[in-house]
């Protein structure tokens, strides 16, 4: 019988045309899926600081950035999204909002002067910051007419419910992406900075589905039909970053920095029907 429940709710979201639960393959595009994330500075510059250093968030771009930094520095930024969906079935409009008001970005970096060397200074820097935000909210309420769920599990009733009178589909999404980074980076004499940095990534999402459906038989008998899923995916991985800059003037620098693959060592699914 489950498998009949849920061959029926497949039918009926793909008249939504709404994908179903995440497969381990969406995760690694979830991973690969990243906003413009970081301080408000770094985010205001468009990620510009990748060549100019001397903001934490490059940490996770070209490294050698944390080099630039003369003092102790502490970042922390917030920061408000406002998704809205707008959804249209059969006749049927609904607006979506989902506000957040979050933590984006918190760092520390910790410079050790080296005067008496090539190697002026060092610098320590460790940085959080969310990568992308998963927050949404979809929903579906009209009458296709076409009823998913034909027959009650608890009865041996004959006439099939092929008549649908009402319908209803939720989709709630949540979660985030993320990356806790530990970089470390030097100046050498005036005009270059190395830096290299490692980097944990982390996913946290979840998915759950509500349908309830209102079917009716031959007889005018009404079928009540409620289908409830929930799909939760935690992944986690790990990926390496090397950069320089060099200072061709005082007004002149150019940046060169590399990135590795993301490696996964973890993946953890939990489905439920209920």
């Amino acid at each position: 019988m489950k498998k009949l429940i849920y061959l029926g709710v497949c039918i009926f979201c793909s008249t939504l045309s709404f994908g179903q639960a995440n497969r381990f393959s969406d995760l690694g595009v979830l991973l690969s899926q990243q906003e413009l994330s970081g301080s408000a500075r770094y985010k205001s510059l468009s990620g510009a600081m990748g060549a100019i250093g001397g903001d934490i968030s490059t940490i996770t771009n070209n490294p050698a950035g944390l080099g630039v930094f003369n003092h102790h520095n502490f970042t922390i930024s917030a920061g408000s999204e406002n998704r809205n969906t707008e959804t249209s079935y059969f006749g049927n409009s609904i607006d979506n909002s989902v506000y957040d008001l979050k933590l984006n970005q918190i760092g520390l970096a910790f410079v050790f002067d080296r005067q008496y060397s090539d190697w002026k200074k060092t610098v320590l820097a460790l940085n959080y910051q969310v990568t992308n935000n998963f927050d949404n909210v979809t929903n579906f309420v009209g009458n296709s007419g076409f009823a998913s769920f034909t027959t009650h599990p608890n009865t041996n009733n004959t006439n099939d419910f092929t008549t649908a009178i009402s319908q209803d589909f939720e989709n709630e999404i949540s979660g985030k992406s993320s990356v806790f980074s530990i970089g470390l980076a030097s100046q050498h004499k005036e005009n270059l900075y190395l830096g290299g940095s490692i980097n944990f990534h982390n996913i946290d999402y979840q998915q759950i589905t509500f349908l309830n459906e209102r079917n009716e038989n031959a007889n005018g008998q009404i079928l009540d039909a409620v289908f409830n899923q929930f799909d939760a995916n935690n992944a986690d991985g790990v990926s390496l970053n090397l950069g320089l800059i060099y200072k061709i003037s005082h007004n002149f620098r150019i940046g060169l920095a590399y990135e590795s693959p993301t490696w996964h060592y973890n993946i953890v699914n939990e489905n439920n029907i209920f």
